[in-house]
């Protein structure tokens, strides 16, 4: 079972208590979308364009540009919806990741990374330079002027990811 088979029942929830169903002249950006095209799949589906980037240049495709979460290689408030799946934790500077995310959305900010770091260490996945913990991911989000939050974990039986998971929702 992937990370988006896991959190895809999440997603949906989201997508439906803000009546985000119609896509229609709406865009959305996956930060970190490697060459998968499930979320690509779902967005279309609703009518929305999407676009992913990834700083990986082996996943530059016609759906995902090459760029990084610190320096998003788009205009202000170009996105509705910012989706950061897995990515979060990759990042070197959080603040500045979120401020990037807060500049091109024009509504929301979505992330779901692993949260505490018995995650790091059990999987010893040592690219994972920033995992936070539910209070300080909220702060990150006040701290870049996100006030709208909605925070909680996921704790299902999720094999790979020692139960630890954390998903966070932010309207700018």
């Amino acid at each position: 079972i992937s990370h988006k088979d896991i959190l895809f029942p999440e997603l949906r929830k989201f997508v439906s208590r803000y009546a985000l169903e119609d896509g229609k002249n709406k865009k959305i950006l996956e930060i970190g979308c490697g060459d998968t095209v499930d979320f690509k799949n779902y967005f279309e589906n609703m009518g929305y364009k999407y676009q992913g980037v990834d700083r990986n240049l082996k996943f530059e495709s016609e759906f995902c540009s090459i760029g990084d979460m610190n320096s998003l290689p788009f205009s202000d408030s170009e996105f509705d919806i910012i989706l950061s799946v897995h990515s979060f934790e990759h990042c070197e500077n959080p603040v500045l990741a979120l401020r990037e995310m807060k500049r091109v959305s024009r509504k929301f900010i979505v992330i779901f990374t692993p949260f505490e770091c018995l995650h790091q260490t059990c999987c010893a996945d040592l690219d994972h330079i920033n995992v936070v913990n539910e209070r300080q991911i909220e702060r990150l989000f006040r701290f870049v002027g996100i006030t709208k939050i909605m925070i909680y974990t996921q704790k299902e039986g999720i094999k790979l990811e020692q139960d630890y998971n954390l998903c966070s929702f932010g309207e700018v």
